[in-house]
């Protein structure tokens, strides 16, 4: 993309007085929404020069949505808050991420109608002072999430002189603790904490006139595979993982707990030391156990066997398993999501059993 010598002069001129406090749009000036117009052109020449080029221009695009979610929840733009979500809606369902697709067109509705909801005074100052967002300066560029607030403020008290970690202590007959929340993930990961914790409790809150609803670490009913439980719901879909089409959590959970052998495999993404090689191993072996294949069966040679069977029927390809080197690349995120999640159960249990001590 080239520049004429005016355009060169207005970037100069603007890069040298912009009073950097305040974020300027393209449709503010008429000559950088020039500028900006001819920038989308030379993308969409670009897309045109081949599937590279436009794998590329896309993956731009989609990081640039990441920068503008940062930039509205640090400048508090509400409106570019709004629209870089609504941004991301066809990305988390052609990704596969449905709850997220579900959780952000129901928050996007909300937030929309949150008007007729809020007082006024405090719906201006929360869309157009920017409150949405949580500051500990008056700084520019300081608004942070406030996920990332409580979670700084709470894992400081918490690990602070007189906190959970460093206080007095309760006895085991008083100590409960309850988790509210809405996704079943924390259900799973409870489950999880179970040999650590057994007076730990997950509320899942009701909509409407749905009820609130309690579970334990023993509801799943998956004594045997309680240890695994991570591994499963990290392997069938979860955060950066995919799901397999046609194949759920419940269906793969009861296929393992069917099968010492896989029992067995699946331990290797609990193993700290585990190599790329043998995670890669793992994975494929499950992947060919849930698409029906033979013990030692390569998945290219199985998916080639279902891609062939299917010629001879109505079949959807979606339910073809994935190739080996895709297999390996999603038993990699698996091991990383099921490590990741692990270390932070072992700092939970450390801090619940502290806090008994």
């Amino acid at each position: 993309m080239t520049f004429n010598t005016e355009e060169r002069h207005l970037l100069d001129e603007w890069l040298l007085t912009n009073n950097r406090s305040v974020i300027l749009t393209s449709e503010e000036n008429d000559n950088f929404q020039n500028v900006a117009t001819k920038f989308r052109k030379t993308l969409s020449k670009m897309e045109s020069n081949g599937p590279t080029a436009k794998l590329w221009v896309q993956y731009f695009r989609m990081v640039t949505l990441i920068k503008q979610f940062i930039k509205a929840e640090r400048s508090g733009n509400w409106v570019l808050h709004l629209t870089t979500i609504q941004k991301m809606l066809p990305f988390f369902h052609a990704s596969g991420h449905i709850f997220y697709a579900k959780c952000a067109q129901l928050y996007i509705q909300d937030m929309l109608t949150l008007k007729d909801r809020m007082d006024p005074l405090e719906y201006n100052k929360f869309t157009s002072e920017g409150y949405f967002t949580i500051r500990w300066t008056s700084k520019f560029w300081s608004g942070i999430w406030s996920d990332m607030t409580i979670e700084q403020t709470l894992m400081k008290t918490i690990k602070s002189s007189g906190g959970l970690t460093r206080g007095r202590g309760i006895i085991d007959t008083v100590f409960l603790l309850i988790i509210v929340g809405e996704d079943i993930d924390l259900l799973v990961f409870l489950t999880g904490l179970v040999k650590c914790e057994t007076n730990v409790y997950f509320k899942k809150c009701g909509r409407a006139k749905t009820q609130d609803v309690f579970y334990s670490s023993t509801s799943l009913n998956v004594p045997s595979l309680s240890h695994l439980i991570l591994v499963v719901h990290a392997f069938t879909g979860y955060d950066t993982t995919s799901c397999m089409y046609g194949h759920g959590k419940n269906k793969i959970l009861s296929l393992v707990q069917k099968q010492p052998q896989l029992q067995k495999a699946a331990t290797t993404f609990l193993n700290s030391n585990a190599t790329p090689k043998q995670v890669a191993a793992v994975g494929e072996q499950l992947l060919v156990a849930t698409y029906g294949g033979q013990v030692k069966e390569h998945l290219n040679d199985l998916r080639y066997k279902l891609f062939v069977r299917s010629t001879k029927s109505t079949f959807h390809l979606a339910r073809l398993p994935p190739t080996q080197d895709a297999a390996r690349l999603h038993s990699l995120r698996t091991y990383h999501q099921v490590m990741y999640i692990t270390c932070l159960m072992f700092d939970l249990c450390f801090i619940l059993t502290m806090y008994r001590k």
